[in-house]
């Protein structure tokens, strides 16, 4: 696996204020391949797809990251955990 870089990345322009008031979540548009940032198994087809997310805290300057994942059978959710070098 690999890390994401400024170029995997586009933080979409709809921001949405949490409703604690100091934190932002984030869409972004994910221009990589999810098999080698995610280890996971997604197909090309376009059946296949996965969306993430990132908020923002203001007050603690904590940024949490998840990731959707739809598939043919299943969807679900995980935590995406970024590294130094992606939170900046």
């Amino acid at each position: 696996m690999r890390e994401l870089t400024e170029k995997d990345i586009d933080i979409e322009e709809e921001l949405i204020i949490n409703d604690d008031g100091v934190s932002v979540n984030a869409y972004l548009g994910a221009y990589f391949e999810p098999n080698d940032v995610l280890g996971m198994d997604i197909d090309d087809s376009g059946d296949e797809f996965v969306n993430l997310y990132a908020d923002y805290n203001s007050e603690s300057g904590e940024l949490t990251m998840s990731y959707y994942v739809v598939k043919r059978d299943k969807e679900y959710s995980r935590p995406y955990n970024p590294s130094e070098s992606e939170k900046k």
